[in-house]
């Protein structure tokens, strides 16, 4: 009997599915392996759901929808930014439900602990300047008033699910593979605290650096997409 794999991405703040459909190409052309970018509810094709607020439950919603919808033997899970946080937590829980997680990508992100902000700065100004901080606002959104309070909605629920993290599941066993990937030039980045990652138990760790900002996977999706098909 065939192996069935799944190897499942899981956007940042504010990402859509389809941003990372290219580099989802690039990993199932070369490995044949089924590949999904998982939307989050209240944006793209689940905009008429209510968005997560509360990370325990989204948690538990991405799951039930995983196991029910994309059953696999072996999954494979990259995550982008608040993507990273949502991977870890969800390959911790698939593990102590006796799931394979082959490999867990975390991408973006300093460090697996969270500084909760206080509630009072999840406010448009502030996102305002986050987001430019990462030059990351949609052309698309760019003088579209409608566009443009729809995508602060999307990306003001995810700030406040992320200021909900707490840690969902404790580490019943060690990662197989654990890689940790960001851009040289991003902005939050703190290269001093990355090893914070191999805190975590793991059989393997990595941490690898790629040209470009925050959004490095962006326009290089080629070379991190065989990247990561040699860790696979």
């Amino acid at each position: 009997m065939s192996c069935i794999e799944k190897f499942i991405f899981f956007p940042h703040a504010g990402g859509l599915a389809y941003s990372y459909y290219k580099l989802a190409h690039v990993i199932e052309k070369n490995t044949g392996i089924s590949t999904f970018v998982y939307e989050y509810a209240g944006r793209g094709e689940r905009q008429k759901e209510a968005a997560f607020t509360d990370f325990k439950t989204a948690i538990e919603s991405i799951l039930q929808d995983i196991f029910e919808n994309y059953p696999a033997d072996k999954y494979y899970l990259f995550g982008h930014s608040m993507g990273s946080y949502i991977a870890m937590e969800v390959a911790k829980s698939m593990m102590d439900d006796g799931k394979n997680v082959s490999t867990l990508f975390v991408s973006g992100l300093t460090s697996p602990s969270y500084e909760k902000v206080d509630s009072k700065e999840i406010n448009d100004e502030n996102i305002m300047r986050y987001l430019k901080m990462f030059n990351s606002i949609p052309d698309e959104i760019v003088g579209k008033e409608s566009l443009r309070k729809m995508y602060m909605n999307i990306i003001r629920n995810d700030f406040v699910l992320l200021n909900s993290y707490t840690e969902c599941q404790k580490q019943t066993e060690p990662f197989k593979k654990l890689i940790v990937l960001y851009g040289m030039e991003d902005p939050v980045i703190k290269e001093e605290k990355l090893e914070e990652w191999a805190e975590l138990e793991n059989e393997y760790f990595d941490i690898v650096s790629y040209s470009g900002d925050h959004f490095y996977i962006f326009g290089q999706e080629d070379e991190l997409g065989m990247d990561i098909c040699g860790w696979m």
